[in-house]
């Protein structure tokens, strides 16, 4: 089973450490840039832990335009995680399997809402 992380990416974006370091991830990242990527620091182009795409749109716009221009993609996995750049979740949400588990983990159905 494949899996892909997908997350528009820009000046202002979250760096997230899950993004720069892919030891033990048992997903794929793909990054599509709001901005040049030039202009985004800690950003590496020939990194082995994430792939860059340059679209320079909306969010929204951006993911259409990765779907209908690299079909392939929807072939190569099997699921899809479109992750908000500038939103952070943790500690109070776990979102997958990697991510180490607490006990408040127990009830986030219950309370995420008021997040």
């Amino acid at each position: 089973m494949r899996n892909i992380v997908i997350m528009p990416f820009g000046r202002s974006s979250r760096r997230s450490e899950w993004i720069f370091n892919s030891s033990d991830r048992p997903f794929d990242v793909l990054l599509l840039t709001y901005h040049p990527p030039a202009e985004i620091r800690d950003l590496d182009l020939d990194s082995t832990h994430y792939r860059v795409l340059n679209l320079q749109d909306f969010k929204w716009v951006m993911i259409h335009k990765l779907l209908v221009q690299n079909q392939d993609i929807l072939n190569r996995y099997d699921h899809f995680f479109f992750v908000d750049d500038d939103i952070e979740i943790r500690p109070m949400l776990r979102m997958c399997e990697t991510q180490k588990k607490y006990k408040i983990h127990n009830f986030q159905h219950w309370y995420f809402w008021f997040l």
